[in-house]
């Protein structure tokens, strides 16, 4: 080698070795500024297989022409590769001349890096508007042993190549955040009880409500694209397999649910790429919001993003609808109404008198019965409560108001329910051994005393029949274990056993086609429910148990059926009341809600379903956790809350209503269930299928994690479906359709989805 060529070599080198220098290597290794090498090949640089032809026929191509071929079957190959100075991560770009519709639509670029091949498809139809497309960041080594290929394996009529860029990226710093050095709020312990931990422990909390959190963050000298990742010790089956991570990057939230069960731990696991500004705008947080009995957290990192396709692939799983397996008939939706006044949080009984339909406009009125109540089938009436007005005697209940029972029947009628499942917060107070509503118990448990209060139980039904309200549900006592400061009353096991086997039976035959549930609390778990079950006298007036699972996690319907579905005596379990104690809404509720009403019919095989209420007044503390709605009664005039509604107008909770609506709409009465077999049981992504009474197939799907799911479904048979979601601002949002026997749905985060065969 002659001097000058090797002074011209060093002289090289050692520029490289600076401008690598100056572009940002800092004390300890730690990178901070970003610096970049571009290497372009053009179609001229490429080598070809097959005959493909040059042509300048559309504008924007690179260098002097580009390639076009016919599409064929992958035999015709055209690879650029670039002789790379130095190994590390490059963006990988391609450019393309305008584009035309006998493009092909899915051309097949493989970028071919240090860890296999990546395949992208592109839409050569788009013109990319003059400008490098970027394919992915991919890690490459030093010289030529990667490349990008693409054949022509692909719809449309031609395929073109053009050129392509390598984009040599400085890697960005590694940056790991312990649990120790994490902001916590609320409780959280220190072990180091299970090893594969990072650092000298990790953090563990009793899964709650997501009022603790644990929060890593990263202080980041320079902004860019990162790769964040968790890690775990070792897992354990008490553990939460959804603990929500929330990554909050320049672009907003996006969050992830971790399997926290699963063994071995101690490895890093990549959540996604996100991109980040520089310092420490940017977290990794931690909810205790999830099932399971216990979070854990420990240490995250952010390194050099990744290639997409080695990013964790969206979850799936197989399911398979069996047309041949029908299960039990739904009867239809219930909602309380509350045709009278409550104190707020459920304190006391105020004289006025606070009501729907009574207190909306009649446009409103008219647009509560056609919009949200029709498709229900019940309208569950507390008699004693919102029904609460007394006969001379106190011996019975009758409308409180002028116009009370003649509104209720106008939305029966006008909104198509059923009719009215009655059930008692409290009898008349004459009956009371206090003599009011409010707390209490029957002041009397004697036979004769019973007889003549069953005769006044049934007197009540026939007041409402009388003016036009039917009764098509009954209940001798909401909740009888408990006394409260609204309407109530408190029975024993053997009180209340003894009042139902005198009192159901005298129902039963004024009022044959009744269905009379019991005990509407703990079901067949319940006070006075042993006894009845161990006495068939009584047990045959029993056309259900009823539970009070209020607000709790659907999971338990999964994780305890085999409690549910046992000592029923052959009668069906249902939940007649769900609403949330702390008074607020959410999307995890609505997610919640929507998937207790499936988790119910599926593994308790319910025949029916009850939110709490329709409506509730703006200025009730507990509305916003009891109502699909709120309406604004005349009387509030404090406008800071609620400001869109007016006076006798209402508005839809719709985290509540969201939860809700697509069974009151999509799922008829008396349709029919069908099992579906799933390939397995995910807490967070449900399946329900059923037929409508005209045979139509119908299912509806959740997903109640962050990140996509996939349903790969096995439908039993050729189907077209349209679809519908729902979610927390969209109602019945159409999907377009889907054909097939076969057919793969992927919902989105949080969302909600009904599918109706055409």
């Amino acid at each position: 080698m002659s001097k000058v060529k090797f002074s011209l070599l060093f002289l090289l080198s050692f520029m490289l070795m600076v401008s690598i220098f100056l572009s940002g290597v800092g004390p300890g290794g730690r990178s901070i500024a970003q610096a970049s090498t571009e290497i372009i090949v053009d179609n001229t640089d490429a080598a070809l297989v097959g005959s493909w032809t040059t042509s300048t026929y559309k504008p924007n191509f690179y260098g002097t022409n580009y390639l076009t071929k016919a599409s064929g079957t992958g035999t015709g190959k055209v690879k650029w590769t670039p002789n790379l100075p130095t190994a590390g991560t490059y963006k990988v770009y391609y450019k393309l001349p305008d584009g035309a519709s006998d493009r092909a639509s899915n051309a097949p670029f493989n970028v071919h890096d240090t860890t296999g091949d990546h395949f992208y498809s592109v839409d050569e139809r788009v013109s990319p508007s003059a400008g490098w497309v970027l394919l992915g960041s991919h890690t490459f080594a030093a010289g030529s042993a990667g490349y990008v290929e693409l054949s022509d394996n692909s719809n449309g009529q031609f395929v073109i190549a053009d050129a392509v860029k390598f984009e040599y990226v400085v890697p960005l710093e590694e940056v790991i955040v312990d649990n120790t050095a994490a902001t916590s709020t609320g409780t959280w312990n220190t072990s180091t009880f299970k090893p594969n931990y990072y650092g000298s422990n990790y953090a563990t909390k009793p899964s709650g409500t997501g009022s603790a959190t644990m929060r890593w963050t990263p202080n980041l000298s320079q902004a860019g694209t990162y790769a964040v990742y968790y890690r775990l010790p070792d897992g354990a089956s008490d553990r939460a397999n959804d603990a929500p991570f929330t990554v909050h990057d320049a672009l907003g939230d996006q969050t992830y649910y971790v399997n926290e069960q699963e063994t071995p731990g101690g490895v890093w696991k990549v959540l996604g790429n996100h991109t980040f500004s520089a310092g420490t705008s940017g977290f990794v947080e931690l909810s205790d919001n999830a099932n399971g009995s216990y979070v854990i957290a420990d240490a995250i990192k952010l390194g050099p993003a990744v290639p997409e396709d080695m990013l964790p692939k969206p979850p799936q799983g197989n399911y398979k609808i069996r047309p041949d397996i029908p299960k039990q008939t739904i009867l239809g939706l219930g909602v309380e109404i509350q045709s009278d006044s409550i104190g707020s949080g459920n304190n006391g009984l105020p004289e006025k008198t606070t009501s729907v339909p009574h207190d909306l406009v009649p446009s409103e009125r008219t647009r509560f019965y056609n919009e949200m109540l029709k498709g229900f089938r019940y309208a569950r009436l507390a008699m004693g409560l919102y029904f609460r007005g007394l006969t001379p005697d106190q011996k019975n209940i009758v409308e409180r108001f002028p116009g009370q029972a003649d509104e209720l029947k106008e939305m029966i009628e006008q909104s198509g329910m059923e009719g009215i499942a009655a059930e008692y917060w409290s009898p008349a107070p004459y009956w009371k051994s206090n003599g009011s509503y409010i707390g209490g118990s029957l002041k009397q448990f004697d036979a004769p005393f019973l007889n003549e209060f069953g005769d006044a139980l049934v007197r009540d039904i026939d007041y409402l029949e009388s003016k036009g309200i039917p009764v098509v549900m009954w209940g001798l006592q909401n909740e009888p274990a408990y006394s409260t400061p609204y309407s109530s009353a408190v029975y024993t096991d053997s009180q209340y056993y003894n009042t139902f086997k005198i009192a159901a039976p005298k129902v039963k035959a004024k009022y044959p086609n009744m269905f009379i549930q019991a005990e509407s609390l703990s079901g067949q778990y319940g006070r006075g429910s042993a006894l009845t079950r161990n006495d068939p006298a009584t047990l045959q007036y029993v056309d259900g148990w009823t539970w009070h699972k209020i607000g709790t996690s659907s999971n338990e319907q999964i994780t305890n059926a085999a409690y549910f579905n046992a000592n029923t005596a052959g009668k069906p379990v249902f939940n007649n009341e769900f609403e949330y104690l702390d008074n607020t809404t959410s999307v995890d509720k609505m997610m919640n809600t929507a998937q207790s009403i499936m988790n119910w019919m599926t593994f308790e095989n319910s025949p029916t379903w009850f939110w709490l209420h329709a409506l509730k007044p703006t200025y009730n503390a507990e509305s916003e956790g009891y109502g699909l709605g709120l309406w604004r009664p005349a009387d509030d005039t404090d406008f800071s809350k609620y400001s869109q509604i007016q006076p006798g107008h209402f508005d839809y909770i719709k985290t509540n209503w969201h939860a809700v609506a697509g069974f009151v709409k999509y799922m008829p009465w008396n349709s029919v269930r069908y099992q579906v077999d799933e390939s397995t049981v995910q807490l967070n992504n449900r399946i329900m299928a059923w037929k409508t009474p005209e045979g139509k197939l119908v299912f509806a799907l959740t997903n109640r994690g962050g990140a996509p799911y996939t349903f790969n479904m096995d439908l039993g048979g050729a189907y077209t479906l349209s679809g519908h979601r729902y979610d927390k601002n969209t109602a019945d949002q159409s999907l377009g359709h889907v054909t097939g026997s076969n057919v793969s749905i992927t919902l989105p985060g949080n969302s909600i989805e009904f599918w109706v065969a055409q």
